[in-house]
């Protein structure tokens, strides 16, 4: 549909529907007969007028009573009258993570798509392209719930000055109110140790489609290419939360925004060169970090070593991974082909690597800031560790 018009009601039925509204709509009905609309800001004129006549909005009504029933439309509508907003799930599909059933945390939801296809999300079974199950099959969604518009306002109240209000947009649980898709993958990646991106994301706004004219529906929202993994990691609740943790954290801590990008391009890349490049900027960005002068190599190695080790075998063993991940990272770059020395797993070098550096990035964020110069030398010198947060524990070592 693109306009009321295509709408065809009885004439008897649509004056009797049209009086009715007339008494209730109170001052959301300006005195030339005008409706004020909220969900014009949701989807613009072609899919809900802005300011509709009574009889236009009459069918609308009618037409979202064909689609979902005339006792769910009458019980949203008297909770419009009364102020309630329109309440929308903002979705990802998530790729790398799985879940056992669906969980909720903190007002966030986490579920694995069924293999039956019939039990799909609609909007990923059918897209431009037609139905493609196998895309989106065992792999996590993520839902965050929030509140937007009140889908009616007084017209003659803002005649000058239109939208009414700012666009509001409000998580249901304030704990959300800062956490974006992208953040949470990033957020998720650290805590679970595993690369976590999203696909697909899309607003939901549930049974308030149903009054939309148009709407792009299944078509709707982003899309992006990203790698898939290899395995995905089954998390629990207590992963989320964990996730919600590191996510306020890092964002108190704005300079671990480029070595979690470059360890995260580590942790995605199929290719191991491309890792060793990723994850050597990673290394330089979170342990250089306002200090880049003199041989990098050594000094990774050792604020490294320094930094996450407790013990000197542990302070050792972790210097010797540094040292000669960079190496190989090194010959990449100069030489195009990693360095390895005899009986290394490149591969498990690289892993052990991407350990320290998630661990380095923990620690940073738990106590919200890097080193600078002076920090770094009462390290290297055996104090002022502490200083930084407890050491977490590089998995995988």
């Amino acid at each position: 549909l693109t306009s009321t018009e295509e709408i065809i009601i009885g004439r008897r039925a649509l004056h009797a529907l049209t009086s009715e509204l007339d008494i209730r709509m109170g001052s959301y009905r300006s005195p030339s007969g005008s409706v004020g609309n909220g969900l014009y800001l949701l989807t613009g004129s072609s899919g809900s007028p802005r300011l509709p006549s009574t009889e236009e909005y009459s069918k609308v009504l009618v037409l979202a009573a064909a689609r979902i029933g005339s006792e769910r439309v009458g019980e949203l509508f008297a909770g419009w009258l009364q102020g309630n907003r329109v309440r929308r799930r903002h979705c990802a599909l998530l790729r790398g993570v799985q879940t056992e059933g669906a969980m909720a945390v903190e007002g966030l939801r986490l579920e694995t798509q069924p293999l039956n296809v019939d039990a799909l999300d609609m909007r990923l079974r059918v897209d431009d392209y037609g139905i493609r199950p196998p895309t989106f099959e065992k792999q996590a969604i993520l839902v965050i719930e929030y509140e937007t518009i009140c889908p009616l306002y007084e017209p003659e109240s803002f005649q000058e000055s239109f939208p009414p209000e700012p666009l509001p947009s409000r998580a249901l649980n304030p704990v959300l109110a800062s956490v974006s898709i992208d953040d949470f993958c990033r957020a998720m990646s650290l805590a679970t140790n595993h690369y976590v991106d999203w696909s697909r994301q899309w607003k939901d706004y549930g049974d308030v489609e149903a009054f939309f004219l148009q709407f792009q529906g299944s078509s709707s929202g982003l899309h992006k290419e990203t790698h898939q993994p290899a395995v995905s990691k089954l998390v629990s609740e207590e992963d989320v939360r964990d996730a919600l943790s590191v996510h306020e954290q890092l964002g108190q801590c704005g300079d671990l925004a480029l070595p979690l990008a470059r360890w995260l391009r580590s942790k995605r890349s199929p290719a191991m060169h491309e890792q060793l490049i990723e994850l050597r900027i990673a290394l330089e960005a979170v342990l250089l970090r306002y200090d880049a002068r003199g041989p990098k190599g050594l000094r990774v190695s050792l604020r490294g070593a320094w930094l996450l080790g407790k013990t000197f075998e542990e302070r050792k063993q972790y210097f010797d991974t540094l040292r000669g991940f960079y190496r190989c990272a090194s010959g990449v770059i100069h030489a195009e082909r990693p360095k390895v020395n005899h009986g290394q797993d490149l591969g498990e070098m690289i892993e052990d690597a991407q350990n320290l550096c998630r661990a380095a990035i923990l620690r940073f964020a738990q106590c919200k800031k890097i080193p600078d110069a002076s920090a770094w030398s009462d390290i290297i010198l055996g104090g002022g560790a502490d200083d930084f947060g407890p050491t977490p524990s590089p998995e995988g070592l």
